[in-house]
């Protein structure tokens, strides 16, 4: 791992309108490209991360969860409520 006081320089070769769409966003964002582009690929770093989470869970949680999804959903109240519900763009 490189040192914080000495970190990798990174260069890219961005097509012009990938630039010229970095630059819009980055000024509405109110930052400079330099900053958006960092906070874009951390975002994305992150979110590649995140995805490949893995939950630890007991057998007992298992069966449990493998269960609620076999039950069949018109026996389910709390969903039957939700279905009940008035969408909210027709209220």
């Amino acid at each position: 791992m490189t040192p914080l006081n000495n970190p990798p320089a990174y260069q890219l070769q961005v097509p012009e309108e990938i630039c010229h769409l970095i630059d819009r966003a980055a000024v509405t964002a109110s930052k400079s490209r330099a900053d958006f582009m960092l906070n874009a690929l951390l975002d994305g770093a992150q979110s590649a991360l995140l995805e490949q989470s893995l939950f630890r869970v007991s057998d007992e949680q298992m069966a449990a969860f493998e269960k609620a999804l076999e039950k069949p959903l018109d026996e389910d109240p709390v969903f039957q409520k939700f279905l009940a519900r008035k969408a909210p763009w027709k209220t």
